[in-house]
């Protein structure tokens, strides 16, 4: 029988960091990181791990009263450090107010982060809808038109 290393243990998969954002890139990292978010926005939750062998990672997204707005869990096989994404979305925007989401590897938790939905458009300037173009297009008319030689 082979002998394990000493530091068999400390291979085994392991938590390092989670982090918040409202995107992700190829690799499951936060490419714009906030604690504060859009009622439309979709909330990523990016966690890292490191060691080799098999999880089970799972994230709870809580609301302000405790209420839970959504579960996931992941199985990994791992070879080494790994990045897995969890995420959020509600096309009808979730309500304003104070969330969490928790963050557990096989069973017992690792991390939590807060975070928070803010009401759009409280600074009173009217955002025009996605699409829509300003009330003056584009003119090549006036003076700077006519050129010599033109009978217009």
């Amino acid at each position: 029988m082979a002998a394990m290393p000493a530091s068999g243990a400390s291979a085994a998969v392991s938590f390092s960091s989670v982090e918040i954002g409202s995107s992700v890139d190829a690799n499951n990292k936060i490419l714009a990181s906030g604690a504060s978010f859009a009622p439309k926005d979709s909330v990523y939750a990016s966690v890292e791990t490191m060691g080799t062998g098999h999880a089970t990672l799972a994230a709870k997204w809580t609301y302000q009263d405790g209420q839970t707005v959504h579960e996931d869990s992941k199985a990994l096989d791992t070879m080494g450090p790994q990045t897995t994404a969890f995420m959020i979305s509600k096309p009808g925007g979730f309500p304003a107010g104070d969330y969490k989401v928790e963050i557990s590897l096989d069973g017992k938790p690792v991390a939590s982060k807060d975070f928070s939905v803010k009401k759009e458009a409280a600074s009173g300037v009217a955002l025009k809808p996605e699409g829509t173009r300003s009330p003056r297009p584009f003119c090549l008319c006036g003076p700077s038109r006519r050129r010599a030689g033109s009978t217009a």
